[in-house]
């Protein structure tokens, strides 16, 4: 809109006593879309047209004087207005980044609550179990591995309670160097079959102190499961995606964490236990 006469008589007064200020002008009409030849006469000839018969006015627009008519003034309006909409825009933006990162640290909480509680878990059953794990790995090396030990088969017929499933903790304190507990206070020398193990869990047992990541450890008690059971068809690809999970773990130090949205992830050893488990979809129990 014009300004009213005093605002304009100020303005005009201070560019008048301002040497140095100056009123840009504007000036816009529309013509027809042609050729860019025609476009160009069309657009002089409209333009001088517009200084006849258009009504001209001043205008100051964020701290800066304009000067033309009202299709050219309403031009610079809208492009004053991109600066605040640039400003409300960063606003939301971080509004935004407030809310994913507050989301991000209740994940985080709760993942890490979670593992916390599988750690507790594991360490509760170990010791109670220790003659079943004990069974099932002397199973699994008399059933998988071909060899019918007699210290094997007396750990195997010691009870008739057999374990079905990997369980990474339990079986690593089996190799204990002080040996290990059973449920009735038996102490046990430790085992010595450290093969079986690497076998089954892919990694050494003594390493256990180290990988407590739960996303980790059901990655190694799902391999031990589906490769000490006759009850899965185990294929070519699942122990392929398990063995690069394997050397993407070594590779950074048996990381944990890699799951976590608050954490530097390391994209390797993501990239393959999300490949692993798309693998191990495909082991399939036998009918």
């Amino acid at each position: 809109m014009p300004l009213k006469k005093k605002s304009k008589k100020a303005a005009d007064v201070n560019i008048y006593t301002d040497a140095d200020a100056r009123s840009t002008a504007v000036l816009a009409t529309k013509t027809d879309i042609a050729s860019e030849s025609d476009m160009i006469a069309d657009a002089k000839r409209s333009l001088a047209e517009c200084l006849d018969t258009d009504e001209l006015h001043s205008e100051v627009l964020y701290d800066n004087m304009y000067t033309g008519n009202d299709k050219g003034l309403g031009i610079v309006r809208e492009h004053a207005r991109i600066p605040a909409l640039e400003t409300k825009l960063e606003g939301l933006q971080k509004e935004l980044y407030d809310e994913r990162k507050e989301r991000r640290d209740q994940f985080s909480e709760l993942h890490n609550a979670f593992n916390r509680l599988a750690q507790q878990t594991d360490a509760r059953f170990s010791v109670r179990y220790a003659d079943i794990r004990s069974r099932f790995l002397s199973t699994f090396r008399r059933g998988f591995m071909d060899d019918e030990s007699r210290e094997d088969q007396k750990v195997i017929d010691q009870g008739n309670v057999a374990a079905h499933h990997g369980f990474f903790m339990a079986d690593a304190m089996l190799y204990d160097p002080e040996g290990f507990i059973n449920k009735h206070s038996q102490q046990f020398p430790p085992r010595t079959d450290l093969d079986t193990f690497k076998l089954l869990y892919g990694v050494d047992p003594s390493l256990a102190k180290k990988i407590d990541y739960t996303p980790t450890v059901q990655v190694l008690e799902r391999h031990a499961m589906v490769r000490a059971s006759s009850r899965f068809q185990m294929t070519a690809l699942f122990e392929e995606k398990f063995q690069a999970f394997i050397r993407a773990l070594k590779a950074t130090d048996y990381a944990g964490d890699y799951l976590n949205f608050q954490s530097d992830q390391v994209a390797e050893l993501l990239f393959a236990y999300q490949e692993f488990w798309k693998a191990s979809r495909q082991c399939q129990p036998l009918r």
